[in-house]
């Protein structure tokens, strides 16, 4: 059945608004999904981390799973697994749309055992801007065995232009990972202001690293004198 013009044009009128209206409801505030409660994420996370005392897994994979060795079947996922990929949602929810009182959260998840769920905390720290706290970024940053991990704490540094962090990401130029590397440059240019001119795959790179740490005390000096005069 073939339509008249006027009634096409109502339905795509009709078509449009629905998609307004779908749009208007996800990104007001409540709107979509229903926001994580922080002290139920807390709680959450210290359960998580009481049954890994009580029961610590030999090795994990990302997703929780224990990998197969010599042939044999991996172990099906249990409660456990359930609970980190629960609480990994929960994270990844805050980090999309943080607010100053998901800090605490952020900041415990930072510390969980599952890169699943320290990869989302990291985001989510780096996008709260003053309300946070770049502690648990430069100790993931510096410590964590996770390469993604490491690559979202530098990108979350860069992102707060977090001045007293530059030693560190000048170290993580040095990381193993060229990924890690790569944003830990990209985050030092973005703090600095200017580009240093180091690439991640450069085979010289030592040199370049031997200048960046030359020059730092001068940027940030200057970067303290600016704090000062306001």
């Amino acid at each position: 059945m073939r339509l008249d013009k006027r009634t096409r044009l109502l339905l795509l009128i009709g078509l449009v608004v629905v998609l307004a209206v779908g749009c208007v409801f996800v990104y007001l505030p409540g709107g979509g999904d229903e926001q994580p409660d922080p002290r139920e994420v807390i709680a959450l996370l210290e359960a998580e981390e009481k049954a890994a005392r009580q029961d610590p897994p030999s090795a994990t994979t990302r997703t929780g799973e224990t990998p197969s060795k010599g042939g044999a079947a991996p172990r099906a996922p249990g409660p456990r697994h359930e609970s980190r990929v629960a609480i990994a949602r929960h994270v990844t929810r805050m980090a999309q749309r943080p607010k100053p009182e998901y800090l605490s959260a952020l900041k415990k998840a930072a510390r969980s055992s599952d890169e699943a769920i320290r990869e989302p905390a990291m985001v989510g720290l780096g996008r709260l801007g003053e309300n946070s706290d770049p502690q648990p970024l430069m100790a993931s940053l510096a410590n964590d065995e996770s390469a993604a991990v490491r690559i979202a704490a530098a990108t979350a540094l860069g992102n707060l232009r977090h001045w007293e962090a530059g030693p560190i990401l000048i170290d993580a130029l040095e990381d193993p990972d060229p990924r890690v590397r790569s944003q830990a440059g990209a985050s030092l240019d973005k703090i600095i202001g200017v580009k240093l001119g180091f690439r991640a795959t450069d085979p010289k790179r030592d040199r370049v690293i031997e200048k960046i740490r030359a020059w730092w005390p001068r940027f940030y000096a200057g970067y303290l004198a600016r704090k000062a005069g306001g």
